[in-house]
């Protein structure tokens, strides 16, 4: 494949399936949290059974793909999959036996996309002449893109973002059937087992593992929040979608210095920008000064997604890198997103959702102290 052929099939690889998790993530929790049946506890719950399978299966998928001739083959099916069960939601009446049935579906194929195309663009993107920051960028514009196009167009039902996501994945199928075959040759057993004793890979699980209950507790519990505050779901995601234009800014303006700049610094960065946002939700009670949690969002996932993958291939083998991101998948939204929905949800129904945020910003302080020891010294990246 060409270089500007390669280019274009990594774009439309991150833009759609990205514009799908915008969706997912940030309404998942309000379609729970409307039905008649349910309560903030339901919401952590449905949330927590979504990591636990979500860790159950991703490194199944992830395996799968590294046999695999063609990684792209095993992404399509995982999209197919993903489009039946949002099918599901959509048309099969609920109760809570449905709801946690379906869901179990969902998530079982859900977020394949995420360790799957990094692995791919991973292997490959030098021949593009791109920096892998400016190629990720394109997750945050899709995401952004859509949250904007669904903010502007009328809702019927908390239900209607599943129709975008049967569509979003149906067309992510085709971008998946034009990923080349991997070039990455298979190493011995020995060095494929040394690389995943690397100390500064075992480091960066526990920041991810501590990072992500935060986070977590934060993406599900702040669009229920807000939903108190002021239901229209509609500014909601508008202001996703303007939030993540900085983040596509970041990626794509600054992803090379990113990239450049010590894992120390860099991964401190991400804890205090996490950290302001969670407290300008505790602060701010205005409906719309309120959405600056969201623009915060953008700079801690614009300077995470920049860096991660990147860091990742400076310390493991090649051969690993669908592995690695596989586990890291698993430990932040599996591990970490089960720990902080089910944990956030036991919060906020003793202490009331505001207060929930308060709690976060306490702990990640605590958390940004530890963040440095957690990197060396040297520049890795």
């Amino acid at each position: 494949m060409n270089q500007k052929k390669l280019t274009y099939t990594f774009i439309a690889l991150y833009l759609l399936p990205w514009g799908m998790q915008c969706l997912v993530d940030n309404f998942i929790p309000v379609f729970v949290n409307s039905l008649s049946f349910t309560t903030e506890k339901t919401v952590g719950q449905v949330t927590a059974i979504g990591a636990i399978v979500t860790m159950i299966t991703q490194l199944l998928w992830t395996s799968s793909a590294d046999k695999a001739k063609n990684k792209g083959t095993v992404l399509a099916f995982s999209l197919v999959l993903l489009a039946i069960s949002s099918t599901l939601f959509v048309f099969v009446k609920q109760n809570m036996t449905t709801l946690f049935a379906i869901t179990i579906l969902f998530y079982s194929c859900y977020l394949v996309h995420q360790p799957l195309i990094d692995s791919i663009v991973g292997e490959s993107y030098e021949k593009t002449g791109k920096s892998f920051g400016f190629l990720r960028s394109f997750a945050s514009l899709g995401y952004a893109l859509t949250g904007l196009l669904f903010g502007f167009v009328n809702h019927q039902s908390s239900k209607s973002f599943f129709y975008y996501v049967i569509a979003l994945s149906l067309l992510s199928i085709i971008a998946a059937k034009l990923v080349p075959d991997s070039t990455v040759k298979k190493m011995t057993k020995e060095k494929s087992e040394k690389g995943f004793k690397n100390k500064n890979f075992i480091l960066f699980l526990v920041f991810t593992l501590f990072l992500f209950i935060q986070t977590s507790m934060v993406t599900t519990f702040f669009p229920v929040y807000y939903s108190e505050i002021n239901n229209n779901i509609g500014l909601l995601s508008i202001a996703i979608g303007a939030g993540t234009f900085m983040e596509w800014g970041l990626m794509s303006f600054l992803g090379k210095k990113l990239e450049q700049t010590s894992p120390k610094t860099v991964f401190l960065l991400v804890v205090v920008a996490t950290l302001l946002r969670s407290l300008s939700i505790y602060l701010i009670q205005n409906e719309y000064w309120i959405l600056i949690s969201v623009f915060l969002n953008g700079i801690v996932f614009g300077i995470l997604w920049s860096v991660a993958t990147p860091y990742l291939t400076k310390i493991l083998p090649a051969n690993q890198l669908t592995g690695a991101q596989g586990v890291w998948t698993v430990v932040a939204f599996g591990i970490a997103k089960f720990i902080g929905s089910y944990l956030g949800g036991i919060l906020a129904e003793t202490f009331g959702l505001r207060n929930l945020f308060g709690i976060i910003s306490v702990t990640l302080t605590v958390f940004a102290l530890v963040t440095p020891l957690l990197f060396p010294r040297k520049k890795t990246l």
